[in-house]
């Protein structure tokens, strides 16, 4: 669990494993590393998510919500669960849902 004021944040490699939801305020590099979601994750209007090659797994039904700047690279966004929602403008370098029947849902902010 991160706690206090983050300015910004590289993770190399290994993991980083969040039991709720996970708002990005600031910058967030993954490089190689995975961020493991049990929930939904959020990019903030002042937040920047980088995976050069890392991976973002999101499992449960927890959504995608970018209202900052995401920086796919060659990165993987894997959604792992039945209902997942994407929500505001986010180009993708590598999508997937690994749930037989699941379904990726686009929504949109108002």
């Amino acid at each position: 669990m991160l706690w206090g004021i983050v300015i910004a944040l590289s993770v190399n490699t290994g993991s980083l494993i969040n039991a709720v939801d996970f708002t990005i305020p600031t910058t967030i590099s993954l490089n190689e590393a995975t961020l493991n979601m049990p929930g939904s994750i959020t990019v903030a209007s002042s937040g920047t998510l980088q995976t050069s090659s890392g991976a973002i797994n999101i499992s449960g039904d927890g959504n995608w919500t970018n209202s900052g700047t995401f920086s796919h690279g060659n990165g993987t966004v894997q959604f792992n669960g039945t209902n997942h929602g994407i929500n505001g403008d986010s180009t993708f370098y590598n999508l997937i849902c690994i749930t037989a029947n699941g379904q990726l849902k686009s929504l949109f902010l108002v």
